[in-house]
C-alpha cells in the first residue's frame, strides 16, 4: 500500500464517531503509514492539509528518537519542537498544563511516554463532581443548574447522568461546552454543546482519548482536559498518565476534524 492510500484509510478511520469501531483501526493504519515511510516523507506528512496526519508526523519525529529496545531508566523527550509546532498548526497556544505535562514527557522505549501528573489539575469540587475552576453547581428543587460568572443554565440530564465526573467547561453567554471525563483514565468520553438559555443538548460528540490501548487506572493515575475556542472549531486538549492527545470539532455539528493522541503507536513498540 502506497503513502497516499494509507493516509486516506486514516482519514476515514478517525471520522469514526464511535470510538470502539475506530482507535483500533487507526492505530494500526499509522502504523502501516510510518512503518513505510521516509524521513523525507514523514517531514512532508508533517505539512499534510488534514491535521490529524499532520500532528501524529510530528509526534513520529519524537517517538523515533526514543530506543527501540527497552532501556533501564527512562529518558527525557525532547519535545519543545513538537509543542511550538503544535500551537502554530493550530493557531492557539496550547493550555498551559497541557505544555507543561507534554514537556516533561519520559519514555523507555517506544511502546510509549509517559506523563507526570502536575502538582495543580485545577479543578474545582462542585459538590457534584470537579470542574473547571469559576465554574459552580447549584440546585434549585430538582435541578442543578452550571454557573460561569453572570451565565447559569440548566444542566442537561445527559450531563447530571454522569456526575460526579470531572467536568471541563467552555461557557459563556453565547455558547457552552462541557466535557465529562473520566478523572484517571483517559478513556473515551462524551462532550456536549449545550444551549446557554435553555440547557438543551444542541449536539454530543465522543472524545476518543487515548482510546483502549491500554486502559490503565488507580493511585497515581490521572486525567486532565482543557477546552479552547478556536474560529470555527473546539480543541479537545487532554493528558493522562500514559497519554497527551488533542482532538477538534466543528462548532456547527459536533463532527470530527481531527484527532491526534501519543497512544496510537503503543501496540507497536519496537519498530
Amino acid at each position: 500500500m502506497g503513502i497516499d492510500e494509507a493516509v486516506e484509510r486514516i482519514i476515514e478511520a478517525v471520522g469514526v464517531s464511535n470510538a470502539f469501531e475506530g482507535f483500533e483501526t487507526t492505530s494500526r493504519e499509522f502504523e502501516t503509514l510510518f512503518a513505510g515511510a521516509t524521513a523525507a516523507q514523514l517531514e512532508q506528512l508533517r505539512f499534510h492539509k488534514n491535521p490529524s496526519i499532520a500532528l501524529t508526523a510530528a509526534w513520529e519525529k519524537v517517538r523515533l528518537t526514543i530506543p527501540r529496545l527497552p532501556a533501564r531508566d527512562r529518558i527525557r523527550l525532547d519535545t519543545q519542537r513538537f509543542l511550538g509546532y503544535v500551537e502554530g498548526r493550530l493557531g492557539v497556544p496550547v493550555p498551559e498544563i497541557w505544555g507543561n505535562v507534554v514537556a516533561g514527557a519520559e519514555a523507555g522505549n517506544r511502546s510509549g511516554a509517559r506523563f507526570r501528573q502536575p502538582d495543580d489539575l485545577r479543578y474545582d469540587d462542585t459538590g457534584y463532581g470537579r470542574a473547571t475552576p469559576g465554574i459552580s453547581v447549584t440546585r434549585r428543587g430538582n435541578s442543578l443548574f452550571l454557573k460561569s460568572g453572570e451565565v447559569s443554565v440548566p444542566l442537561p440530564i445527559e450531563v447530571r447522568a454522569r456526575l460526579p465526573s470531572d467536568m471541563s467547561v467552555h461557557l459563556n453567554e453565547e455558547e457552552g461546552y462541557v466535557a465529562v471525563p473520566y478523572s484517571m483514565v483517559a478513556a473515551p468520553f462524551p462532550l456536549f454543546r449545550i444551549d446557554p438559555q435553555s440547557g438543551k443538548v444542541l449536539w454530543r460528540a465522543e472524545l476518543w482519548g487515548c482510546g483502549f490501548s491500554p486502559i490503565v487506572t488507580g493511585p497515581g493515575h490521572y486525567h486532565w482536559v482543557g477546552l479552547v475556542r478556536q474560529k470555527d472549531l473546539l480543541i479537545v486538549f487532554g493528558v493522562g498518565t500514559l497519554a497527551a492527545y488533542v482532538e477538534g470539532f466543528a462548532v456547527t455539528d459536533g463532527s470530527n476534524i481531527f484527532r491526534f493522541t501519543t497512544s496510537y503507536s503503543v501496540l507497536y513498540p519496537y519498530k
